[in-house]
């Protein structure tokens, strides 16, 4: 990395109603390169209909990333209304490319409001293409409902997100609505036809949810809830799911609950509850699902109500090699242990 930025300490005992941006930039408008931010940002949210942006390199981003790594810790805690949104690198973009970024930040929070955190971006609000990015950084969520990603927590636009990993745990306490996936929470975008696509990718984490049986969650080694519009392709999961009530909850390897199409992925997460998919929780009446196998035994899905290819979906005692599932751009090699890295 280019330029360092160390011991950045941004502390707010009472930010006020209205919208607050965090981070070394709170809004960034134009292209940040080659920075390296070491931050501990600690803030407390007071009063009602709050909106809060926090991302170590920037709170609020319309413009490109490139080349940039976090680290360090982020705390946050609301007892109010509003919504708050988290990301290692950047809380909401609203538009640009995440290219080459990584991010080591252990974030926590705390709070009575919605809650959407990932790894490189809590919210996506526009297109917005992410290539070459990783999380091993973890994310600890204790609020009222949630959309936690190991790289995106939500996206409502359309977009890619390619030769991607998250290596770092995720972990959502006393979280009454929740989307949850090793690589993005809920990737959403509107219209009928495949426009967010995520591809190339794998997790290699442990996925930990505790919730009341009231409670609503879908939960994936991927992705948890993805919308019509969305495609998966060539993708891994490894680690674990632990989830303590499975009651009104969509769990699956893959996918905790799915209305579009995933293709070549393969699953070896271990789920400790019975009431899963090795693949898919819930696949929806628009799911369509081929090419998709585990080495785990069990079933593929829990609930079926769309297209799953029997000849394709299946088990299988041996999985083939990461890279021969991630890397049809080449954009890998071997790393240590069961963890591709990123080519030069």
């Amino acid at each position: 990395m280019g330029h360092t930025i160390s011991n950045m300490t941004l502390n707010y005992e009472e930010l006020n109603s209205g919208y607050n941006d965090l981070g070394f930039f709170s809004k960034n408008y134009g292209k940040i390169y080659d920075l390296n931010v070491e931050c501990d940002i600690d803030a407390k949210v007071v009063g009602n209909g709050n909106m809060l942006f926090v991302g170590a390199i920037s709170g609020f981003s319309s413009g490109d990333i490139q080349n940039c790594k976090a680290s360090g810790t982020i705390d946050i805690s609301s007892n109010n209304d509003g919504c708050v949104r988290i990301g290692g690198l950047v809380g909401q973009c609203n538009d640009g490319v995440f290219l080459n970024c990584s991010n080591e930040t252990i974030i926590n929070t705390n709070q009575t409001s919605q809650t959407c955190c990932g790894g490189i971006v809590g919210w996506i609000d526009s297109v917005v293409n992410i290539e070459k990015c990783f999380n091993s950084g973890k994310i600890t969520i204790n609020s009222t409902s949630g959309k936690i990603g190991g790289i995106i927590g939500y996206s409502g636009a359309k977009g890619m997100l390619k030769n991607s990993y998250n290596i770092g745990s995720l972990s959502a306490e006393n979280v009454e609505d929740l989307q949850i996936g090793g690589i993005a929470g809920h990737p959403y975008s509107g219209g009928n036809e495949i426009n967010f696509t995520i591809k190339n990718v794998y997790n290699n984490a442990t996925i930990s949810i505790t919730k009341n049986s009231e409670s609503h969650s879908d939960v994936g080694g991927i992705v948890g809830f993805g919308r019509k519009t969305l495609s998966i392709e060539n993708a891994l999961g490894i680690g674990n799911i632990e989830i303590n009530d499975s009651n009104n909850s969509n769990i699956g390897g893959i996918i905790g609950q799915n209305e579009g199409i995933i293709n070549n992925v393969y699953n070896s997460i271990n789920i400790n509850n019975s009431e899963s998919g090795n693949i898919v929780g819930f696949n929806t009446l628009e799911g369509n699902i081929t090419n998709a196998y585990y080495n785990i035994t069990g079933r593929a899905y829990y609930m079926n109500q769309g297209k799953i290819d029997s000849e394709t979906v299946m088990y299988k005692e041996e999985l083939p090699n990461i890279l021969d599932v991630i890397n049809s751009d080449n954009a890998f090699k071997e790393g240590k242990d069961e963890n591709p890295i990123f080519n030069e």
